[in-house]
């Protein structure tokens, strides 16, 4: 307090000159006091300042340097998917080839089985077709032959006697 009452009074004395340069010395002085005071209160405030926007400043350059690298490990895991996309596409479409083609070989080959099969079913069924028209031929044929021989046998008497003598004949 007895710095700043010294101050305001040699102010007040000086203030009072003619106007030279000389009368701007003690103002002087008074202003370097002053910075010096101001300097000395606001050093520890200021150092402590920048040193925590240092650490700051360092924490987040740490903080950036991490994120690159974990940016550029992404990219490269991209990059490599993406390389390996093609591979992995090519192989794809080689399975998808392959299978089309071994669908494309069993489908054939059940076609080819499947038209055996019906020509083997369209031969049993022509066979059996051919002996049920030979047995249907032949009954008609054995009817025809019998009704035939009925009527021969019916209109002449001397056959009548012969055939009810061979009959008799075979049963015995």
């Amino acid at each position: 307090m007895k710095i700043v009452s010294l101050l305001l009074i040699s102010t007040s004395v000086l203030a009072a000159g003619d106007g030279s340069i000389t009368d701007l010395a003690m103002p002087a002085v008074n202003f370097l006091i002053f910075c010096g005071i101001l300097f000395a209160a606001l050093r520890k405030p200021i150092t402590t300042h920048f040193a925590s926007h240092a650490d700051n400043v360092a924490a987040t350059y740490e903080r950036a340097q991490i994120k690159k690298k974990e940016a550029d490990a992404r990219i490269t895991e991209a990059e490599s998917k993406m390389q390996n996309s093609d591979v992995e596409a090519k192989r794809i479409k080689e399975a998808a080839e392959a299978d089309i083609k071994k669908f494309g070989e069993d489908y054939a080959k059940e076609i080819e089985e499947r038209i055996e099969k019906y020509k083997q079913d369209s031969r049993a069924r022509i066979k059996a077709e051919e002996s049920t028209m030979l047995n249907n031929l032949n009954a008609k044929l054995v009817n025809s032959v019998v009704s035939k021989a009925k009527s021969k046998i019916g209109s002449d008497v001397s056959l009548k006697e012969k055939a009810t003598k061979k009959l008799v004949k075979d049963v015995r």
